[in-house]
């Protein structure tokens, strides 16, 4: 089992090498598939177009996490699942003196509620009279809330 894998590797090792026929492409795998444009400033060989050998790598290599996977689960009655999120504080002041505003998205309908706010502080008790207003209003109660994970929750 060890010698396979180490034959594996080996393969894939030379397989790797023979791909990189340039300085530039062999300098590109060994620094972790870094941009051409970073070879240059290192005073590197570089090149100025793309590189001629198509890599899978390269594209995962510029993500800093790994994609969100697709939610294929949706709620089944309203107000089981919603979605909260702040925006701003912008420069641009309402008449009011609002700065940001929250968001609140039900999951099962789509339907979205918008609540002005003058600092991110208030979000909290806008969320807590929002499930009260949900309680007497739909006789339903929320279930789960979810967020970014902002502090102003």
């Amino acid at each position: 089992m060890e010698n396979d894998y180490q034959a594996s590797k080996h393969s894939n090792l030379s397989r790797h090498s023979n791909l990189c026929s340039s300085g530039a492409d062999q300098w590109h795998y060994r620094l972790g598939h870094l941009s051409f444009d970073k070879l240059k400033q290192l005073g590197l060989p570089y090149n100025n177009r793309k590189s001629e050998t198509t890599s899978t790598i390269c594209p995962k290599a510029r993500l800093h996490r790994q994609p969100f996977p697709l939610s294929t689960t949706r709620a089944s009655r309203i107000f089981e699942l919603i979605y909260v999120d702040i925006w701003g504080a912008y420069k641009c002041v309402t008449r009011d003196g609002y700065k940001c505003f929250l968001t609140i998205v039900d999951d099962y309908s789509r339907a979205t509620w918008v609540h002005l706010m003058s600092t991110k502080s208030n979000a909290f008790p806008l969320l807590q009279q929002f499930t009260l207003f949900v309680e007497i209003q739909f006789d339903v109660i929320v279930k789960i809330i979810r967020t970014d994970n902002g502090i102003e929750f």
